[in-house]
């Protein structure tokens, strides 16, 4: 069974612009982007704060450091210039697939150097990021393995941004046909 947990989320942003002849999509600075955990072309839940409107699109990045938050398209009729909306992303919430995220060779090379597991570094990542890291360990000396996390450098940081041959996130299964991690290609 598969149930879908909240992965990312801005919380209160205003709306900066609206444009209704734009194909739908919600334009986002990408520093708000990076900062939250979404990504552009992910779907997204967007619920208006002031009039209850809900609706569903998926993210282009805006201008870096601009604060853009713009509704395009039909969604564009649905709120306004000056509401606060919150912008949601889901993830379902189990896996199988192959390959395992903590076999890849960025992340066992970072926990080498820095002498932990790669399960510790893939959770430091998640903490750091901001994001909800849920594990299936079961066994109580890899629960508790799990909590001894620390802190990882920048440099590791942006390695595991930019190096890392499996994407780190969960998909939706109506993009790919099943849920989990989908091999990336780098």
């Amino acid at each position: 069974m598969l149930i879908r947990l909240l992965k990312a989320k801005i919380h209160r942003a205003t709306v900066t612009f609206t444009d209704v002849n734009y194909h739908g999509s919600i334009t986002i600075d990408v520093n708000l982007l990076r900062a939250s955990g979404l990504l552009p072309n992910e779907a997204v839940l967007v619920a208006d704060c002031g009039n209850g409107n809900r609706f569903e699109t998926y993210i282009i990045p805006g201008e870096a450091g601009s604060g853009i938050i713009g509704i395009n398209g039909a969604a564009a009729r649905l709120t306004r210039v000056g509401n606060k909306v919150i912008v949601m992303a889901f993830a379902p919430l189990g896996h199988g697939l192959e390959p395992s995220v903590l076999a890849d060779p960025v992340i066992t090379g970072i926990a080498r150097r820095i002498g932990k597991t790669p399960a510790q570094v893939a959770l430091a990542w998640a903490v750091q990021r901001g994001t909800a890291a849920l594990t299936t360990s079961t066994k109580p000396d890899r629960i508790r393995e799990n909590f001894d996390i620390a802190a990882l450098p920048d440099d590791a940081m942006e390695e595991m941004r930019t190096g890392i041959a499996t994407n780190v996130r969960f998909n939706q299964v109506v993009g790919t046909g099943v849920p989990g991690f989908i091999p990336g290609t780098r």
